[in-house]
């Protein structure tokens, strides 16, 4: 994503001197449902080289064991069974954090990686010197999917209204950013005619903040013309890059080219940030790593259904598992496997119960290019429009 070196070591001294606390993204915090990479042509000039030989060795390292072991969570990142896609996030998280990660065991799934961590660690740490080396000996071409290397970071702000979340039961407040005229730097004020907004609460522990919970980034622009894209989106609190919630780095060649808000991930989980010291005059900053202009657009695009989002008439359970072929959508795709005596992974999603208590799974599953449900591959777009107008309907029987 157009990574240069500089910002390469300045993320691994920044996770080495980092105190790891246990409450990183839990199970289910995975990769942004975006275009990933699926191999190095989309990175040009030396890096590309350098990006080969070290993945040659990935490959018969982490790779084999995070794609195992870390699927169920990290389907779309490092847990990936796509080989640039796992390697892509990796070096973004960097060793020392997949390290700590694979060695303390997280979450609910308990596995420890301790002895295989230790039998990959002597070639990885030799071949990853070799990549410094092979990064440092040539300029890296900034590459990116709009051509540049463009960052922009906006300005900080404090979350109008967050102390609501803890007494309204966790409800999202949203904050915006005018990207035309919010640039931190000032320097790019005025080229991007754009308006990024994200839906956050307090994260709780025992009804104390333990840090911020954020979802459904969208981007509209202010006024139909120029297209935007995107690679790759950074979080800051108090001007501290929380380079543990990694969520968002896999947006890749997103482009934003409508008046209506488009999500900037579908179907994915919630971001949490672990940040203590949280209050509410905590500031935030995003920033993404790529940005650029990639021409006009004369109509309006359609707009890419936000997770949890959706419009027009509500849709029922019942119609949901009904033979209707515009509406029957868990009937024709899910219910083969998921209803009977022994429906997989002992989800019948014939039942309502049943059905209600899993709507956030469905819906990730259903929106989730690197582990999707059916296993078969995305269903159509229409078909997730209906899910997402059940669930944000209420999901009425």
């Amino acid at each position: 994503m157009g990574l240069n070196t500089a910002r390469i070591f300045q993320w691994t001294f920044a996770v080495l001197v980092l105190t790891v606390v246990v409450g990183y993204n839990g199970c289910g915090e995975s990769g942004f449902n975006a275009v990933y990479m699926t191999d190095l042509s989309s990175i040009s000039g030396v890096k590309s080289q350098c990006d080969a030989q070290l993945m040659q060795t990935y490959s018969t390292t982490y790779f084999p064991l995070l794609s195992t072991n870390c699927n169920r969570c990290h389907s779309d990142s490092q847990g990936s069974t796509d080989l640039a896609t796992s390697y892509q996030t990796f070096m973004q998280k960097g060793a020392t954090l997949i390290n700590y990660q694979a060695t303390h065991p997280h979450s609910d799934n308990g596995i420890d990686l301790t002895t295989q961590i230790a039998a990959i660690q002597p070639t990885w740490t030799t071949a990853n010197s070799s990549y410094m080396t092979c990064l440092a000996s040539t300029p890296v071409d900034p590459g990116g999917s709009n051509g540049s290397a463009q960052s922009l970071k906006l300005v900080s702000k404090v979350i109008p209204n967050i102390t609501n979340t803890i007494a309204k039961n966790g409800t999202f407040v949203s904050v915006q950013w005018d990207v035309s005229t919010e640039d931190a730097a000032a320097s790019q004020n005025g080229q991007f005619n754009a308006i990024f907004t994200v839906d956050v609460r307090y994260s709780l522990q025992s009804g104390v903040p333990v840090g911020l919970e954020f979802k459904n980034p969208r981007m509209h622009l202010k006024a139909t013309g120029t297209a935007i894209t995107l690679d790759g989106l950074n979080l800051y609190l108090d001007g501290v890059y929380q380079d543990r919630v990694t969520t968002w780095l896999s947006l890749s060649g997103v482009s934003v080219g409508s008046t209506t808000d488009v999500s900037l991930a579908p179907g994915t989980a919630n971001a949490l940030a672990y940040y203590p010291q949280v209050s509410a005059g905590t500031m935030v900053s995003f920033e993404f790593e790529n940005i650029g202009l990639v021409g006009a657009t004369t109509t309006t695009t359609t707009t890419t259904m936000p997770a949890g989002g959706g419009s027009g008439t509500a849709v029922t359970f019942t119609q949901l598992i009904s033979t209707d072929p515009t509406l029957g959508v868990l009937k024709n795709s899910c219910l083969s496997c998921h209803s009977g005596p022994t429906p997989a992974s002992g989800v019948d999603l014939s039942n309502y119960t049943v059905a209600v208590s899993k709507a956030s799974d469905i819906q990730s599953r259903m929106n989730n290019a690197g582990s999707p449900m059916p296993p078969s591959g995305l269903v159509p777009q229409a078909e997730r429009d209906v899910v997402n107008r059940w669930i944000s309907g209420g999901t009425p029987q």
